[in-house]
């Protein structure tokens, strides 16, 4: 017992819960639950104590005024995030930040960035190329394309696309508590951000001399409420994080999608119809409404591995959960990992089924959008992703389908790897015949 509340059995001398919690997340803690009941401690490895609240309603935590954003200024998260970024921000300067932000992040302003048409292009000659290549490493393929649309949104045209997708592969290990000794992971996670600072503020320079339609601009223009702009900090760590926000979440979602589909032959068909019998890929929010099945393809693919298998709190009020008082200045993990599987939101929770949106043809509620987190904090890209995935699930049935051909998987279905992000192993292959 810590302070009165389980921990939880099995951690490790110096790496804690860390190795159990990167290999399978999800069993761990629903283990943890069995065992403990709903609130207990982890440790996350060299000193690194949490609250795991693993109650259904503890996604609810996250919007909650009794909690704060404060871990994400300490090491070694705030490594990861930047002091400056709106993450790591609570309270009246968030407020400024987000609000200052929000238009270019809404439908309209997607809309007037005229990513739309630039997005379904870009995917279209990607996919195109599958065909021709027959057995393509998925993960990396998926990586790459959203890399590119992310290059588009940021009006960065011939980006060296796999060096800038090495160093944000990096990038996520500096948010794991784990030393910085010169080899490790949050070794070279140091070195990638500093080389992904350079670049961005390259791009933020040229943005100011020539200003564009592209995201950068649409950043170094925004002003909140009083006309303020965002500082050169602000600008250079809010833009790393929403390119890895928009690269590697939605680039997992893509590739466990397109397994899926591949292990699931009527759902496959199923895509093809509706996205053959439709004249062109959506180019705008309003038109995805047009695609029901690809829109229940990614809602159930991001449910059953949303690709931030966790999210982080610390209470700064009196606050209880289940019944136990949670420690003042405690951290509190919300495994996302296992709320999307709430067997009281979603009936028989760990079977694919895309069938439970398309069941409900109305808007998400808040515990349906949980992998985008909650509150204040609600992701910023969500109708960014939204717009991508959709387009890459209607392109890859028009593409493949129109050919006559199908993703297919040999082997077993990838097992994730949950730390730092979940995705699928690097080593998963499809073939296309």
């Amino acid at each position: 017992m810590r302070e009165g509340i389980p921990v939880l059995r099995g951690a490790l001398p110096l790496f804690g819960h860390l190795p159990s919690l990167h290999r399978r997340l999800r069993d761990v803690v629903r283990d943890g639950e069995r065992e403990n009941g709903p609130v207990f401690w982890l440790n996350l490895g060299f000193g690194r104590w949490v609250i795991c609240a693993a109650h259904a309603d503890a996604w609810q935590l996250m919007k909650s005024k009794g909690v704060s954003s404060e871990h994400a200024r300490e090491k070694p998260v705030i490594d990861f995030l930047g002091a400056r970024s709106l993450i790591a921000l609570d309270g009246a300067e968030h407020a400024r930040v987000r609000g200052a932000l929000n238009p270019t992040f809404s439908p309209r302003g997607l809309t007037g960035l005229d990513l739309g048409p630039a997005f379904a292009e870009i995917i279209r000659t990607r996919l195109s190329t599958w065909a021709q290549r027959g057995t393509i490493s998925l993960l990396a393929e998926t990586r790459e394309l959203v890399l590119s649309l992310m290059f588009r949104m940021a009006g960065v045209e011939g980006a060296e696309l796999s060096e800038w997708r090495r160093h944000y592969e990096r990038l996520a290990w500096l948010a794991v508590n784990m030393p910085d000794i010169p080899g490790s992971p949050r070794w070279f996670a140091k070195r990638s951000r500093d080389w992904l600072d350079a670049r961005v503020r390259e791009l933020i320079a040229e943005a100011r001399a020539n200003p564009s339609t592209g995201l950068i601009s649409a950043l170094v223009a925004a002003r909140d409420e009083h006309g303020a702009a965002l500082d050169e900090q602000q600008l250079v760590e809010n833009t790393r994080l929403l390119i890895l926000a928009g690269h590697e979440t939605s680039a997992s979602t893509m590739a466990w999608a397109t397994a899926l589909l591949a292990v699931h032959q009527d759902a496959w068909k199923r895509l093809c119809d509706e996205a053959l019998a439709a004249p062109d890929l959506p180019r705008t929010p309003g038109e995805l409404k047009a695609f029901p099945f690809a829109e229940a393809m990614f809602r159930e693919a991001l449910r059953l591995y949303p690709p931030v298998s966790f999210d982080m709190r610390r209470v700064v009020t009196e606050l209880e959960i289940a019944g136990v008082s949670l420690p003042l200045g405690a951290d509190v993990l919300i495994p996302l990992a296992t709320q999307s599987r709430d067997a009281g939101v979603y009936p028989d929770p760990d079977r694919f089924a895309p069938d439970r949106w398309l069941d409900k043809r109305t808007a998400p509620t808040a515990v349906e959008l949980v992998q985008f987190g909650a509150g204040p904090h609600f992701c910023l890209g969500y109708h960014v992703a939204w717009l991508e995935i959709v387009q890459f699930l209607v392109a890859l049935a028009r593409v493949l389908g129109a050919a006559g051909l199908r993703p297919s998987l040999h082997g077993r279905f990838p097992e994730p790897r949950f730390i730092p992000l979940t995705h699928p192993p690097s080593s998963l292959r499809i073939r296309v015949a």
